[in-house]
Parts: C-alpha cells; structure tokens; sequence
C-alpha cells in the first residue's frame, strides 16, 4: 500500500417506497378567545391534528389553536380532506368547550 491511497466510503441508503400522496397541512387559528378544558389531553386529539395546546391554557382570538394534516390522492381531494377536518375540528373543539363550562 502507497500513503497515496485513499479510502472510498460507501453510503448504503434505504429503498424509499414511492409514495403518491398529496399532503396537505393547515393551521387552525382561534376565531374568539378559547379556554382548553383539562379533560382535554393530549389523547383526545384526534390523530390528523398536531401541534395542540396544553389542556388548561388559553388561546386568545386570531393565535394558532392546532395544525391539520391530511393526505390524499390528489390535491383537490386532499383540499376537500383538509376542509372537512377543519369543520370536524371545529366542532370538536366546541363541543369540548362547551362541556367545560
């Protein structure tokens, strides 16, 4: 072996599985100022919602509430998944409250 002999590094990466979703994120923002009720925890969210807030904390009118994510085979049924999420979510988000009070 020469001093002059460098190493090669080969990198082995995993096979990546196409994936031909379209994916679709949305944040919520607070429409009033919203009182999260302690029963609300971070497992009674549903799963396509991320970035909840602490049960317990105030979110003031126009702050981010939570984001939504949804993913579909196009982007117009991924935007009709999206919207349907937010009206769910909101609903959700109402009727939690509402049981708080």
């Amino acid at each position: 072996r020469s001093s002059s002999t460098s190493s090669i590094l080969v990198l082995r990466l995993p096979s990546l599985v196409a994936h031909p979703a379209v994916c679709g994120h949305l944040v919520c923002y607070a429409v009033d100022a919203i009182q999260i009720p302690n029963s609300l925890d971070s497992l009674n969210w549903p799963p396509w919602v991320s970035d909840r807030p602490r049960a317990g904390s105030v979110i003031p009118a126009g702050a981010p509430l939570c984001s939504i994510n949804a993913a579909s085979g196009s982007v117009l049924d991924t935007t009709a998944l999206l919207s349907a999420r937010l009206a769910a979510c909101w609903q959700w988000v109402a009727a939690a409250t509402s049981q708080s009070q």
